[in-house]
């Protein structure tokens, strides 16, 4: 079934002309793993606080972690280990019975995200020299480096992600899934290629769902042949419009680029609310074939709002991203890295004020690189003298606190590494910071 939406009624899409039918040679596809990795990718998008753990309804099948396609795998066993976030990417790791999971968080609005993204440019990747590219936009969130306008620097998540997983203590001879929804399955797609090639895991399984295309056509092939295309699979919800996207000969504002999708796509052909089946699909054995999701009638000219272009990428195997995480608990945690420690240096009185000069090390202990952190500070006001080394801005009437930048780019506190800042007060009053992302 399709769904209208302007009429806002179902449409049976097969009523007029047979639906295709598509065969393989072989498949490894698993319908368990697909759905506990959706719920894993949807998941990343119920936390956006530091998390020490979580844990989804499981009370009754009605809830996403007890419903019977999970086969119980959150119920027990299912241990959540790390969760970072480096300029507004979130990622986790995850661990059950010897297995290891990399889940990415997408993004809250990815057509409005599609400006930071880029898809007018592209950079070589994975070799610098080669032939192969990807999107500007991906390439940065992977790799790190500036955007154009407005001018700023996007951190490198493949160095935090591959510390996580050495803290995880995930090794070359330990098997690794990764799953991510729409930008988070980009990136994926680039962290699956990335390892595949660097031989520093075991096995590696990808599973993405509403992925946008991720690169040009040489770099279509450079997956297919790299990564085991025999587990890897790129879930397409009947009519997602961002599987669409960028198109595939992106013309726009005068870019030569090209893109084509990775195999292999598995495209979920004909949409139901039934969250206790799992969709009828059909597994599309090459990529960008007319008789899959790339041949599927969009309908573009139906979309009047935001919820319409994006109705069937919030909804995959019925479970709407919107009202997803309604009931999941966590437990959340200050986060403990880095330290804070403030050392009174002067202490004067001058016009009858008490002014007092402070510096504070931000020391990290932990296993990877602290990336942009935000602080809050007790109390909610700037000192008189400012901060050095600290930069403030306010959110919702609260002062946030980031580590000032140095030519455009904010420092980075490696594992084992200090940063140093300091401030005037003008009270004797004990100043603090907390760390909140």
């Amino acid at each position: 079934m399709t769904y209208d939406y302007k009429t806002h009624t179902a449409i049976d899409r097969c009523a007029n002309r047979d639906c295709l039918s598509i065969s393989t040679v072989k498949s490894e596809f698993d319908t368990t793993l697909a759905f506990n990795g959706l719920v894993m990718s949807y998941s990343a998008y119920c936390f956006p606080e530091p998390t020490s753990t979580w844990s989804c309804p499981t009370e009754n099948e009605n809830d996403s972690c007890g419903n019977p396609q999970s086969s119980n795998f959150f119920t027990s066993g299912f241990n959540f280990i790390y969760q970072e976030t480096v300029s507004d990417s979130l990622f986790y790791v995850a661990q059950r019975d010897g297995n290891y999971y990399l889940i990415f968080r997408g993004t809250s609005n990815f057509v409005n995200d599609m400006e930071d993204l880029d898809f007018t440019g592209q950079t070589a990747f994975p070799d610098p020299n080669g032939n192969a590219k990807v999107s500007n936009g991906f390439h940065r969130a992977w790799k790190g480096g500036f955007t154009v306008a407005p001018p700023r620097y996007i951190y490198e998540l493949r160095k935090p992600v591959m510390d996580a997983l050495s803290y995880a203590g995930v090794d070359s001879n330990s098997g690794l899934t990764i799953v991510g929804h729409s930008f988070g399955g980009a990136m994926a797609t680039l962290a699956s290629i990335d390892f595949a090639l660097s031989n520093d895991y075991g096995p590696i399984t990808t599973y993405t769902y509403g992925s946008p295309r991720v690169g040009n056509e040489d770099f279509e092939v450079l997956f297919d042949t790299t990564v085991n295309i025999e587990t890897s699979y790129r879930v397409v919800n009947y009519e997602d419009t961002i599987p669409h996207l960028p198109l595939p000969a992106f013309t726009l504002f005068g870019s030569d680029a090209t893109y084509s999708h990775v195999s292999t796509e598995v495209w979920l052909y004909d949409y139901s609310d039934d969250q206790y089946q799992f969709p009828v699909y059909y597994e599309c054995p090459m990529t960008e074939q007319p008789n899959c999701s790339t041949g599927s009638s969009v309908p573009w000219a139906q979309f009047d709002n935001m919820d319409s272009v994006m109705y069937y990428h919030r909804r995959y195997f019925a479970f709407d991203l919107l009202t997803f995480c309604s009931g999941w608990n966590s437990g959340l945690e200050e986060l403990q890295h880095p330290t804070i420690s403030l050392n009174i240096t002067r202490h004067w009185i001058a016009g009858g004020y008490n002014y007092t000069n402070v510096v504070g090390t931000l020391t990290n202990e932990g296993p990877v690189d602290i990336v942009n952190p935000v602080f809050k500070s007790n109390p909610n006001i700037v000192p008189v003298a400012g901060v050095w080394g600290l930069t403030p801005s306010t959110v919702n009437g609260t002062i946030h606190w980031r580590l000032t930048p140095v030519n455009g780019v904010t420092p980075i506190i490696p594992p084992g590494s200090e940063y140093v800042f300091a401030f005037t007060n003008n009270s004797t009053a004990t100043y603090s910071f907390t760390r909140i992302q």
